[in-house]
């Protein structure tokens, strides 16, 4: 399945080129450019990001003017290639201007790309705080939709930013969303990697391990003693240390989160 979807993937890639090289721009400019981002963003994929700068370079010397929805998602592919250049100040002053007008006109699935986005690139720029901020409005907005996709086109620092909200958010309904994303990036190729790479640098012990299995099944803290033979106070040390390298708050967050990290 996986490698159908990247076979499939990558022919489209080749018909995209293949269009795009066959259309004149004088005849259609307005298609041209838009084959020309559709290239680009395959290849940004693919991890060509030398053809992404080239497409970049061409692009004011289009003919056609885009519209203003191609020229929002021009530019978030640009902060996705700067980004991935490492060159998070140029993402960001792109990225904020196009942020405040999408406010001003009130276009809502706008905000929501640009957040997620912007997200990523405010991480990227050790603006923890803020990137969090970015993430919560963009989850506000995407949950009626039920977006998926755009959360795991940003990859292993939107896996990690999802795991943060995970632990801090208290409300029900996007405590399920967050689930569902996180479930999503689990099923992604290598995508597992990037829940893994978002656990803490100190790894569960073993008994710690053993103690996070029993409390997932709903074993109180008396009764995870009985079964390990050990004190009540040795439990809750233990417990304690669960939530502090999970960075959880709670026996539901820490049991949700082994599933997700497939702990269990």
């Amino acid at each position: 399945m996986l490698i159908q979807h990247a076979q499939g993937q990558h022919n489209t890639a080749h018909q995209c080129a293949a269009l795009v090289q066959q259309l004149q721009e004088h005849e259609a400019p307005q298609l041209y450019r838009e084959l020309a981002f559709w290239q680009a963003s395959l290849c940004f994929l693919d991890g060509d990001l030398s053809a992404v700068q080239h497409w970049n370079d061409l692009r004011p010397q289009r003919v056609a003017r885009p519209s203003l929805a191609l020229h929002e998602r021009e530019e978030l592919l640009l902060a996705r290639f700067l980004l991935a250049s490492d060159r998070q100040t140029e993402a960001l002053d792109l990225l904020e201007p196009r942020l405040r007008d999408a406010r001003a006109a009130k276009r809502a699935q706008s905000i929501m790309e640009l957040q997620i986005v912007l997200a990523c690139a405010r991480a990227r720029a050790d603006q923890m705080h803020e990137a969090q901020d970015a993430l919560r409005e963009a989850l506000e907005l995407a949950r009626a939709g039920k977006y998926i996709r755009p959360f795991l086109d940003e990859g292993e620092v939107m896996a990690r930013l999802l795991r943060v909200a995970f632990t801090q958010v208290r409300e029900k309904s996007l405590q399920a969303y967050l689930q569902t994303l996180l479930s999503a990036f689990a099923q992604e190729p290598s995508a597992s990697r990037f829940l893994a790479a978002a656990l803490p640098g100190t790894p569960l012990t073993f008994r710690e391990r053993q103690v996070l299995h029993l409390l997932a099944a709903g074993y109180s803290n008396p009764a995870i003693a009985h079964e390990l033979v050990v004190s009540v106070h040795t439990v809750r040390t233990q417990v304690q240390s669960i939530y502090c390298k999970l960075n959880v708050h709670n026996r539901f967050q820490a049991s949700e989160l082994a599933r997700l990290l497939h702990l269990l």
